[in-house]
């Protein structure tokens, strides 16, 4: 099996669970928080852009654009989950500060120095950092609570998992297209591999979040 093979193999995988996790979000929709509700509708789209995305490459159709408008989404619904589990006001006010930042060489770049038929490689790196920082912010402050249990705290799973997929995004946006350019096809492919990888394990974290959560909700109930 080729390296390309393998790829898409691993993509359509991800595709799958990414669908089961996004189903299981809406069949315990009743019992998950704000947060996970708008984790779960990014979890549709994020299905929603996949399946756009292949039919496109196989339609031999420009899809790079695609990427600049998916980070866009995806920063703003992980900006409005930290805010909702914000640890204190002067937090949520550095995050609407930093996410205004990012819109603001979001849209420079489109006119600039990062068009849409190149990766979002500046506006994706504050992105990261961003959901990196503040992601940590929240867990700092969750751990020092009296009462804290990692293994069934959804706030915990959550921003773990974002956190985790960021930092190995992170390196991916910031040498997207200068490894484009200089790398061997090969060990591009195995590079995107590795990231395909990461994100399945970030769905599993959000699959333990949704039914740690609605568990604890119909204990409630």
């Amino acid at each position: 099996m080729t390296l390309s093979q393998i790829g898409v193999t691993i993509f359509s995988i991800t595709l799958i669970f990414m669908c089961i996790v996004g189903i299981i979000g809406l069949w315990k929709w009743r019992y998950l928080s704000k947060p996970l509700r708008l984790l779960d509708i990014y979890i549709l789209f994020c299905l929603a852009n996949g399946i756009v995305d292949i039919v496109m490459v196989v339609s031999n159709i420009r899809n790079l654009w695609m990427i600049h408008w998916s980070s866009l989404v995806e920063i703003s619904l992980y900006s409005c989950i930290y805010f909702l589990w914000k640890p204190s006001k002067r937090y949520g006010d550095l995050l609407w500060a930093a996410y205004g930042i990012y819109v603001a060489v979001w849209i420079i770049g489109k006119f600039s120095f990062e068009p849409f038929y190149f990766k979002d490689v500046y506006s994706g790196a504050v992105s990261q950092i961003i959901q990196i920082g503040f992601g940590s912010w929240i867990l700092f402050s969750i751990s020092k609570e009296h009462k804290f249990e990692w293994e069934i705290d959804p706030r915990f799973l959550v921003v773990s998992g974002i956190i985790l997929y960021a930092s190995a995004a992170l390196f991916l946006d910031t040498m997207y297209n200068v490894m484009l350019i200089n790398l061997p096809r090969r060990t591009m492919q195995v590079i995107l591999l590795s990231n395909f990888l990461f994100g399945i394990v970030q769905y599993v974290i959000f699959l333990q979040a949704f039914l740690c959560q609605s568990k604890s909700a119909s204990i409630n109930d």
